[in-house]
């Protein structure tokens, strides 16, 4: 058996993987054609552009003006241009040329302060120094200008607050064409990255500015590629630090290791692509400026909303850069598809896939055999970040999919002088709405303005207080002092770590709970087992959550589905945690573990007294990582499907109720209905309350400890759960009186106050109080009537023994759904927390979100648990159910060899028995037991017998449940 079982294992590896392997194969083999073509038929439109140019005089397309339509942007008209914007919103422009030290010709514009003239005689009289915006890739000075309203620009914003500012233009753009060698139309124009751009186009504009004002220094503020460029500069002109006042890196493209988004995912392939491309034909522009002239003047016209009324373009952005909740609006995109794209060179775009690959900031790899003869390496040095001395605050939205967070993290730990780091919270808030996200970008950029209008100070001075400011979903949350995050002073709060291990210990406690639970309903002849198996449960799971699922639930380099590997065995735990610095991410992985521990236990509830132990083990390892593991990153990884969606579930609904529901009625249907399906009482409440105070005082606890963070939030949860849960117990508890004898059932209390909790579960931290009470009656009653269906589940062999999907699935869609209705952004604004409410707060969509959200998860549980069931029955030694003789005696003494209560199992064996038993109780006392003659089926007599011999007869009894 073992041999064959082996021989058939080996095969079904093999196959699985020449199956891989093929599939790999032919996607490679498509992948690469698709790019083959796409490059193909790109590089003959540019040698054609090209060509053409090459006859044709430097061609420019003129400025040009717009019609006005309604509810316009600007005053009357919308003018396309750098200076056009800046002049129609009546501020003064000046148009500068500067040439760099290799010979491009750079135009920068200024709009002079008019609060403070200019006086050259008096230079140090100015009250501040000017600002150099430099923009990103694809763009130019002219999108500082054009966010709506207008006076949300930057540029505009800092000019109010009375500074000096100069909008930079990068080599190759819209307005910087000219070269004092090359022509516009030859490789060797665009034989640049943004390294060129920092070590020549940087210092050239800074020289003038300071020239042209007579001020020491400017301040920096670069955005998205901009970023890049000042610190390349820094790093290989250490000199202009003393020429900087201060960089500000607004949703920096600078570290590419979490880089997750759009087609450029398959970042090995995307760079062997483009340096075949400029190693084959030169380097070529990405956009050239008569090709970006003629998109502008196009989709300024195309993308206009009295001739675009589907929002063709206005749908493209999101579909390329992500929702951002209607930030830019379809009224917009005349203007800004007039500035972008601009021109641009493709070498730039190589260099930025180089450094996603190679998971380092550093100078273009040209491959081997240049490098050796540029750098004297086979690889290209890191740009060395020590050298950027210069006060740096870093700004990063939490949902950008361009300019990451952890990327920006990793970033912050690494320049010398950290300011600020400054996460913007807004939910919906990315990579372009610094430059075109309306009012909502007012926040980041009115902190610009803030701070570089403060004197600045190095971390030394410092105070080491952690900043805390939140205005409209913006938030300092690193300190100040980057000794923090350099591994000086602890960054972490011993009161938040204290908080959220005592939460972790106590949430343990359902564990035990839910076997204890479990163990009181069923017949004691199972009942040992099925506290055996909650225990091995944890055990199983805590070592899958180290291996491998801790990875697959909140590893932020995965895709919507699934989380990446790069927390494998715990391994890059000792950082603060993304969503609460003051916390470890080794501790917030012990808190998940234990929602994966306890989560499976629930499933047992539905498949009891016939399943057997190993194969159930087996299921549960598996059934973690590919349902549980998946469900808990759409739920709560910032980067799930889910998530993303705008799903509210605070505590686990999906992941925890409705995964387990769903999952308990496949299995009950898999693995068939109990030979004996009669209703029992249980065999021991005890164990029920018992069970069901672990449950509780467990279920408040990691409800409230889901915020990760002890704050009114957290209070606010607890009160909610508890109320949930006291008006389902009460409200069940009601309803068997009335409709089952005028009986209050003990047992009905216990399975009321559960659904009350399951209910509450994913909106605990989203309701108010008074609303928990709807939750607890509503999810109570619905579940209640459910459980009066299940003879009819039974029929169609889903026999879930102890109404698992009736508490757990039902409950979690009540839960689910409520939540769309009764959450408030009030309450989780409690502590900063930003969401769109439900139908309280006139968000009607949110139902349906949630919806979406409840089929996806319990199919999902459903099908994935049917796969898996159906697998692991046909593996020789794992068949599911247990034979009829071990489902007869109890799976306590087939499966472990032992019971709950020995004596009682033994005198149900005498009593099942034809003979007369003896059985010793204690020292002294023989209990003698037969079958009567002519009594009923399980009457029978018995008698004590004492020592001395003296026989006593006792009266008949009728057996009840033992």
């Amino acid at each position: 058996m073992v041999a064959n079982a082996a021989v058939m294992v080996q095969r079904l590896a093999v196959f699985v993987a020449l199956w891989v392997q093929e599939y790999i194969r032919v996607m490679i083999y498509f992948s690469s054609l698709f790019l083959i073509f796409g490059a193909k038929f790109y590089l003959i439109i540019m040698t054609g552009i090209l060509e053409l140019a090459r006859f044709i005089p430097d061609f420019d397309l003129p400025e040009f003006s717009l019609p006005s339509f309604p509810n316009s942007l600007n005053k009357n008209r919308v003018v396309s241009g750098t200076v056009g914007q800046i002049e129609n919103h009546g501020y003064p422009s000046e148009s500068h040329t500067v040439e760099t030290e290799d010979g491009y010709i750079l135009q920068i514009h200024r709009i002079p302060t008019t609060k403070a003239p200019l006086k050259k005689s008096q230079p140090d009289k100015m009250p501040k120094f000017p600002v150099l915006l430099m923009h990103g890739y694809l763009q130019s000075s002219a999108d500082w200008v054009i966010n709506s309203p207008w006076n949300n620009s930057l540029a505009f914003l800092l000019s109010d607050s009375g500074f000096d500012v100069w909008l930079g233009n990068a080599r190759g753009n819209s307005y910087s064409k000219g070269h004092t060698k090359f022509p516009r139309n030859s490789n060797n124009y665009w034989d640049f990255s943004f390294h060129e751009m920092g070590k020549y186009d940087l210092p050239a504009m800074v020289n003038h500015i300071l020239e042209q004002t007579g001020k020491r220094k400017v301040h920096y503020v670069g955005f998205s590629h901009g970023a890049a460029v000042l610190l390349t500069g820094l790093s290989t002109r250490p000199e202009y630090n003393e020429k900087i006042a201060s960089g500000i890196l607004l949703g920096p493209s600078v570290i590419q290791e979490y880089y997750v988004n759009g087609f450029l995912h398959a970042f090995p392939i995307s760079a062997r692509i483009l340096n075949g491309v400029i190693n084959n034909f030169g380097a070529l522009p990405l956009f050239p400026p008569m090709l970006a002239g003629l998109i502008n003047a196009f989709l300024t016209r195309f993308c206009h909303p009295s001739f675009d009324r589907i929002g063709i373009c206005w749908n493209f952005i999101h579909l390329v850069f992500g929702d951002d909740d209607n930030l830019i609006t379809k009224d917009q995109m005349p203007i800004i598809t007039s500035a972008a794209p601009s021109a641009a060179g493709l070498k730039g775009l190589a260099h930025t896939v180089q450094h996603a690959v190679s998971h380092r900031f550093a100078e273009y790899d040209y491959g081997t055999d240049r490098n050796l003869e540029l750098y004297g390496t086979s690889s290209p040095p890191s740009y060395n970040l020590t050298k950027v001395t210069i006060p740096v605050a870093i700004f990063v939205a939490l949902h950008d999919s361009l300019a990451m967070k952890e990327d920006s993290k990793i970033l912050a730990r690494s320049v010398p002088n950290l300011l600020s780091y400054n996460e913007i919270s807004y939910k919906k808030f990315n990579h372009i709405d610094y430059t075109y996200g309306g009012s909502v970008a007012f926040v980041p950029l009115g902190n610009v303005s803030a701070l570089i209008s403060t004197p600045l100070t190095t971390p030394a001075t410092h105070n080491t207080t952690e900043t805390l400011e939140t205005i409209m979903g913006h938030k300092t949350l690193l300190s100040a002092n980057s000794n923090n995050l350099v591994g000086g002073t602890s960054q972490y709060d011993p009161g938040e770590m204290a908080w959220l291990m005592g939460c972790t210990a106590i949430t343990w406690i359902m564990i035990p709970g839910v076997g204890f639970f479990y163990s009181g309903v069923a017949r004691s002849k199972s009942s040992l087992s099925l506290l055996m198996i909650c225990l091995w449960t944890c055990a199983i799971v805590s070592f899958q959550w180290y291996l491998i699922g801790f990875s697959l639930c909140l590893s932020t380099k995965g895709n919507q589905i699934i989380g990446g590997l790069d927390h494998l065995f715990l391994t890059n735990t000792n950082q603060p945690y993304h969503g609460n610095p003051k916390i470890p991410t080794l501790l917030v992985s012990i808190w998940y573990g234990l929602f994966a521990a306890i989560t499976p236990t629930i499933i047992l509830g539905g498949i009891a007294e016939r399943t057997r132990f190993l194969p159930t083990i087996v299921f549960i390892f598996f059934w973690t990582t590919f349902c549980f593991d998946v469900l808990t990153y759409w739920t709560w990884n910032q980067n799930g499907w889910t998530y993303v969606l705008g799903a509210l579930d605070f505590g686990g609904g999906t992941p925890v109720h409705l995964s387990t529901g769903a999952a308990a009625l496949a299995f009950a249907v898999m693995v068939g209905k109990r030979i004996d399906t009669s209703e029992k009482p249980p065999h021991n409440m005890t164990n029920v309350f018992l069970g069901t105070s672990f449950i509780w005082l467990g279920w408040l606890v990691a409800n409230a400890g889901s915020g990760l963070s002890p704050n009114l939030r957290a209070v606010t949860v607890f009160v909610t759960t508890n109320i949930s849960a006291s008006m389902g117990g009460i409200t069940w508890g009601i309803m068997d009186y009335i409709r089952h004898g005028r009986k209050w059932s003990a047992l009905g209390f216990c399975t009321g106050s559960i659904c009350g909790l399951v209910a509450i579960t994913p909106a605990s931290g989203y309701v108010s109080p008074s609303s928990s009470l709807v939750f607890g009656v509503v999810g109570s009653i619905i579940c209640n009537f459910c459980v009066d269906l299940k003879p009819l589940l039974i029929r169609i062999e889903a026999d879930d023994a102890f109404d698992v999907f009736c508490v757990h699935g039902i409950g979690g869609i009540v839960g689910n759904l409520l939540t769309g209705v009764f959450a408030q952004k009030s309450i989780a604004a409690v502590d900063g927390s930003i969401i769109e409410g439900g139908w309280l707060d006139g968000n009607w969509k949110q139902v349906g979100i949630q919806a979406i959200d409840t089929v996806a998860g319990m199919v999902w549980s459903f099908v994935v648990t049917v796969i898996l069931l159906y697998v692991i029955n046909k593996i020789p030694g794992l068949h599911l159910r247990a034979d009829p003789k071990d489902e007869n005696e109890g799976l306590d003494k087939a499966e472990m060899g032992q019971s709950v209560n020995e004596y009682v199992e033994e005198i149900r064996s005498a009593i099942e028995d034809c003979t007369t038993t003896r059985i010793t109780v204690g020292s002294s006392d023989i209990v003698a037991f037969r079958k009567v003659e002519g009594h009923n089926n399980g009457e029978i007599s018995k008698e004590k017998r004492h020592e001395d011999g003296n026989d006593e007869m006792a009266e008949n009894v009728v057996e009840t449940n033992l």
